[in-house]
């Protein structure tokens, strides 16, 4: 811990608010699990439902660039029964072979 203060510490007071802290973060993400439990089971089984998308890069234009390119991650992927914490797509042009390319991950 780095205090950058010539004030008194109290550390109770400290170990009060972190404590008060730490209740609020479990409260929602139990809420976030309730609310996340009720949309998959109302899921259709053959609906891909995603918690969260990030989008690493992507090129401006695919028309125009001579290498286009993008790569996606998908976190908490879930279809029907089956979960995955993520997958990651990267579609793009090879610079030096000049061939198109499709890459999946999956975690």
């Amino acid at each position: 811990m780095f205090l950058d203060s010539k004030e008194p510490v109290d550390l109770a007071k400290l170990k009060r608010l972190k404590i008060i802290l730490v209740e609020r973060c479990g409260k929602k993400r139990r809420g976030y699990k309730e609310k996340l439990q009720k949309i998959l089971s109302a899921a259709h089984p053959d609906q891909l439902i995603v918690e969260a998308a990030f989008l690493h890069w992507a090129n401006r234009s695919f028309k125009q660039n001579q290498h286009p390119g993008f790569k996606l991650s998908l976190l908490g992927v879930h279809l029907g029964d089956k979960r995955w914490e993520g997958i990651t797509y990267q579609m793009g042009r090879d610079k030096k072979k000049g061939y198109d390319f499709v890459r999946i991950r999956v975690e």
